[in-house]
C-alpha cells in the first residue's frame, strides 16, 4: 500500500533531520497533525473517492471550527501557562479527524496506522507541556463523532 510508505517516508524526514529547540517529538507533533488528514486526502484520491474528499474535507473543517470555538469558550490555562487557550487540542483534533474519516469511510484495520500516529501527536501535546491528557482525549472524541457523523462508509 503506497499510503503506508507515507508514513514511513514522514518518519524518515522528521527523524533524520536535526531537532530543534522543542524537541523532535513535538515537531513530529506539529507537522503529523496536518500530515495525517493530508495522507487521508491521498487515500481517497487513490481510491477515486471524491464524494470520500468532500467528507473528509467536511469533517475535518467542522472539526477544526469547533475546536476553535470551544478554546475560546472555556479558556482553559495550557500546562506551560503560555495562554488559556488548552480545551481542546487542536492538534489533536486534525490528527484524529484523519484517521477518523479513514476509520469510518474505509473501515478500522486501514485507519490502524493512522490512529497509531495520531496518539502520537496527542501524546506530542501532553510531552510538550501545551495540553493536559483530557484535553487531547476530548479532542480525539470529538474529532471522531463528527467525522463519524458527516461519512458514510464506502460500499465495497
Amino acid at each position: 500500500m503506497w499510503w503506508r510508505r507515507g508514513f514511513l517516508i514522514l518518519a524518515l524526514v522528521l527523524f533524520s533531520a536535526k531537532a530543534n529547540a522543542r524537541g523532535a517529538f513535538e515537531t513530529y507533533g506539529d507537522v503529523a497533525a496536518v500530515a495525517i488528514p493530508a495522507i487521508a486526502g491521498a487515500v481517497a484520491i487513490s481510491h477515486n473517492d471524491g464524494e470520500g474528499l468532500a467528507r473528509l474535507t467536511t469533517a475535518y473543517t467542522v472539526s477544526v471550527a469547533v475546536t476553535d470555538g470551544l478554546k475560546r469558550v472555556v479558556r482553559r490555562l495550557r500546562p506551560d501557562g503560555s495562554n488559556d487557550l488548552s480545551f481542546p487540542s487542536g492538534h489533536a483534533t486534525r490528527a484524529f479527524a484523519g484517521a477518523s474519516y479513514l476509520h469510518c469511510r474505509y473501515g478500522f484495520t486501514r485507519a490502524i496506522p493512522a490512529y497509531i500516529a495520531a496518539v502520537a501527536v496527542a501524546a506530542s501535546r501532553v510531552d510538550a507541556d501545551k495540553h493536559h491528557w483530557s484535553d487531547v482525549i476530548a479532542a480525539a472524541l470529538l474529532a471522531h463523532a463528527i467525522a463519524c457523523a458527516v461519512t458514510e462508509p464506502l460500499a465495497s
